[in-house]
């Protein structure tokens, strides 16, 4: 037979990969390329799809920049600049540069919660400085959690969520895989989920 590659029939392997067999003829000899089988290659997509991000995770990482510029950076500057601007950084907060917006960030969205926090509290501005409009506080309020939120429901959908099988599901998987009855009764018990396994 001629070529680079020759399955010898007669000897078989029992493992994953063919055993290489010689090209009968001359004394020549030839590598074998091993048969990959399709289960591989089912698992390798398999996990490939579990690892790749949808496709529109990364334009919904866009914040919104209108509504910053509208609401948050005019109340920066009028009530927070004097003292977490760039001459001035008590608690060493810069509101200016030091708080980043990327909500998927659990750092700065951390950052933003206290910045909540402080205004929902009437920690910040401070009682000696001029104090903002309620509804202006409550616009900014709600433009940070509004983009909190966001964050939250694009992280939710790009996560893999990893569950384990109940105890009817883990004794249906011994069996068809080994063909064993395997009793799971001594598992902890599942939890009720809405009358669902």
């Amino acid at each position: 037979m001629t070529g680079l590659f020759y399955h010898a029939p007669a000897r078989r392997s029992t493992g994953i990969f063919p055993l290489p067999a010689a090209v009968p003829g001359n004394g020549e000899t030839f590598p074998v390329r091993p048969r990959i089988p399709a289960m591989f290659w089912k698992w390798i997509t398999a996990g490939l799809v579990l690892t790749l991000r949808p496709a529109g995770a990364a334009e919904e990482r866009v914040v919104d920049e209108a509504g910053y510029a509208e609401k948050i950076a005019p109340f920066f500057q009028e009530h927070c600049l004097r003292c977490h601007g760039p001459d001035k950084q008590k608690g060493e907060l810069r509101v200016d540069t030091g708080l980043p917006r990327d909500f998927l960030d659990p750092a700065a969205k951390s950052k933003w919660g206290e910045l909540v926090d402080a205004l929902n509290s009437h920690g910040m501005p401070p009682e000696k400085e001029p104090q903002p409009d309620p509804a202006h506080t409550a616009a900014v309020v709600d433009w940070v959690t509004a983009q909190m939120v966001r964050a939250e429901e694009i992280r939710r959908d790009t996560a893999v969520v990893l569950r384990r099988l109940n105890r009817a599901e883990y004794e249906n998987t011994i069996r068809a895989l080994t063909g064993v009855d395997f009793d799971a009764s001594g598992f902890p018990a599942d939890p009720a989920a809405g009358g669902f396994d």
